[in-house]
């Protein structure tokens, strides 16, 4: 008759004997708990949103008389009870106990005298509130508010993203008039996890409610421990390649540059050979430890580009800042941002940004890197390189360049040069193609140069070993 609920509450259907419609409408779970929970918040003087309740009892058929601002929900400390006042008759919970430890026991209609409400749910629903609010009255006020931030928006941001992803990434902006959608894309595994281990009330009324057996696993099987952001390069994005390597961001068929109508993938080509050498000690790939997110870096299409990675990136960090306090041995994922060709321009401007918001880049991999669209072309006719500098806040900038392209572009050759303030500007030679082809160029250097997928490979495996404290040796 029961089963565990995402929320970690019991859910449990109408039992034989009881009135359903009543049943169903002030013994659903999720609204004892809310309830409970609004009770407990008055009891330790903590003043919290009464919306969420008002929300669930709305869509349980319940007209709430007064205003928003409580007169219709009334806690009584004296009598142990909160009452919810409604147009038809008056919903009743009872607590008693001890202290702190209030137990719910009755759940009735006023005149009605008796509880409609199975017995044995009141004391499980009680225990996960009692939990919530210990854990609540540690935290300090900002990161109390955190967390209802963190369980009111978490539902909104996930149905905005559905409906974009359905519609091509696109949604309804002002005036009704559709605009391209900037965000993350809706189901991130990590997230789900951590709805399901620190809110409850249902998609449609979130609130505050830990679960501690959700939270015992949590930081073993929930977080990603990178943040991987791969820009590529003119007439390379390759959506739906990037998918089967685990790409979240995308639904298989956009469109990034529109001219050349190819899609060479020549950077995620060279990403997928370097992830499948990659095995840690238990023989896991890297890819299952990281959350990988791909982009077309030629700056054409920003859904798909630049601006929807620094959206996406500044919506997660914002859901890791209201959650890291609740969060057992919490480890922030470290991030790691590579691109190639103007992909590797783009990957400077997305560094740069994110750290002038505050943010770090464990790792940044530029791979022959040269201006986006009009850049390209200005770098020709102008002093400067238009190509973003490090931001302090990057711990370490790996760049590979070559300066003897002649075959990549029938009018400009295609060539780049060392980085100011990188750590490391290895330059590539003709010889080092593995093919030792004279012919050497632009995408020579990601197709066919071991020297570049190695040492990459070796910085990322460097990078894992150094989140699990193990001994690292340097990569040359």
């Amino acid at each position: 008759m029961k089963k565990l609920g995402k929320s970690g509450l019991i859910k449990t259907p109408c039992p034989p004997g009881h009135d359903c419609e009543v049943f169903d409408s002030h013994c659903e779970p999720n609204l004892l708990a809310v309830a409970a929970f609004r009770y407990h918040s008055e009891m330790r003087g903590l003043k919290t949103d009464e919306k969420p309740l008002r929300r669930l009892l709305q869509q349980q058929g319940h007209t709430i008389k007064g205003s928003l601002f409580g007169r219709s929900i009334k806690p009584n400390l004296a009598t142990q009870t909160l009452t919810i006042e409604t147009q038809n008759k008056d919903l009743i919970f009872e607590f008693g106990g001890d202290g702190d430890a209030k137990t719910l026991s009755r759940v009735t209609l006023a005149g009605n005298g008796q509880s409609d409400c199975p017995a044995e749910m009141l004391p499980i629903i009680t225990k996960a509130v009692n939990q919530t609010m210990e854990k609540m009255l540690d935290l300090p006020p900002a990161s109390q508010k955190a967390w209802f931030e963190f369980c009111s928006k978490h539902p909104e941001l996930e149905k905005t993203a559905r409906a974009a992803k359905s519609r091509g990434w696109r949604i309804d902006g002002h005036d009704d008039k559709e605009q391209d959608y900037y965000g993350c894309p809706p189901g991130i595994e990590w997230r789900r996890i951590a709805f399901s281990a620190l809110c409850g009330g249902g998609s449609e009324a979130p609130f505050p409610l830990y679960s501690p057996s959700v939270l015992s696993v949590y930081p073993n099987q929930g977080f990603p421990e990178f943040f991987h952001f791969f820009f590529d390069g003119f007439s390379d994005f390759k959506p739906r390649e990037a998918i089967a390597l685990g790409a979240v961001n995308l639904r298989g068929d956009e469109v990034g540059e529109p001219f050349t109508k190819r899609s060479n993938g020549n950077g995620l080509n060279l990403y997928r050979r370097i992830h499948d050498n990659l095995v840690d000690e238990s023989d896991d790939h890297i890819r299952s430890r990281t959350q990988f997110h791909y982009y077309d870096g030629t700056g054409f299409n920003q859904k798909v580009g630049l601006d929807s990675a620094l959206a996406c990136h500044q919506e997660m960090q914002t859901q890791l800042n209201q959650i890291a306090p609740l969060i057992p041995n919490f480890k922030r994922p470290k991030t790691v941002v590579i691109g190639y060709s103007n992909g590797g321009a783009t990957a400077l401007d997305f560094q740069s940004t994110i750290g002038r918001r505050g943010h770090d880049t464990d790792l940044l991999i530029t791979i022959d890197p040269i201006p986006r669209a009009v850049g390209f072309v200005l770098r020709k006719l102008t002093p400067g390189d238009w190509l973003s500098d490090r931001h302090p806040r990057t711990k370490k900038h790996l760049n590979f360049y070559q300066n003897t392209d002649l075959l990549s572009h029938p009018t400009f050759s295609m060539k780049s040069k060392p980085m100011e303030n990188a750590d490391h500007n290895i330059q590539v030679f003709p010889s080092d193609n593995l093919y030792h082809s004279s012919d050497y160029s632009h995408v020579h250097i990601v197709r066919s140069t071991p020297l570049v997928e190695q040492r990459v490979g070796c910085e990322l495996e460097s990078l894992l070993d150094s989140s699990s404290d193990t001994f690292v040796l340097p990569c040359f």
